[in-house]
């Protein structure tokens, strides 16, 4: 909505969102697990402060054609206003608990893989070498993601004495 509709509010939210990712690494490095309460809460006031100003400023919708039935369209930029009001605790919980990914690349990254071996074989000759494939790839990225050698990860996944991560 910034960068394709030129809106205001959406630069203002994009640039809240962004100081608060910055915002993170400089008091992880003093220790705490997440902001203090107060600090919280002006944050998240602000963001709640975004949305309820520029619901004002969102365009009307465009006219429904004579005859059709149903919800009448509302233009995108009161789609995601909704969206962001309606689901702001799942995106400010990064603010909330540090352990929490500001984004879900990660999580995109881990899907990659198998979209890979799907687009070069088309797809898996058995359920069971597909649920071996997943298994593995999932393995494998969770012992990554906490730091454990890829090779003895492997070696103990192939032995059948798979070591569980810790959670």
């Amino acid at each position: 909505m910034a960068e394709e509709e030129q809106q205001l509010w959406a630069h203002e939210m994009k640039v809240l969102l962004l100081l608060m990712r910055e915002l993170v690494p400089q008091v992880k490095a003093q220790g705490w697990k997440a902001f203090p309460a107060h600090m919280q809460e002006i944050r998240v006031d602000y963001y709640h402060q975004i949305l309820e100003v520029e619901y004002q400023s969102v365009p009307a919708p465009p006219p429904s054609p004579p005859g059709k039935r149903g919800k009448p369209r509302q233009h995108p930029a009161h789609n995601l206003l909704d969206r962001l009001r309606i689901h702001g605790d799942a995106v400010l919980a990064f603010v909330r608990d540090f352990r929490v990914p500001f984004d879900n690349n990660l999580a995109e990254r881990d899907v990659r893989m198998l979209r890979v071996q799907q687009k070069i074989s088309g797809c898996f000759r058995s359920v069971r070498g597909a649920d071996s494939f997943c298994r593995l790839r999932s393995s494998i990225s969770t012992m990554r993601k906490q730091g454990h050698r890829l090779i003895t990860t492997l070696e103990t996944v192939l032995a059948r004495y798979p070591f569980f991560p810790s959670f």
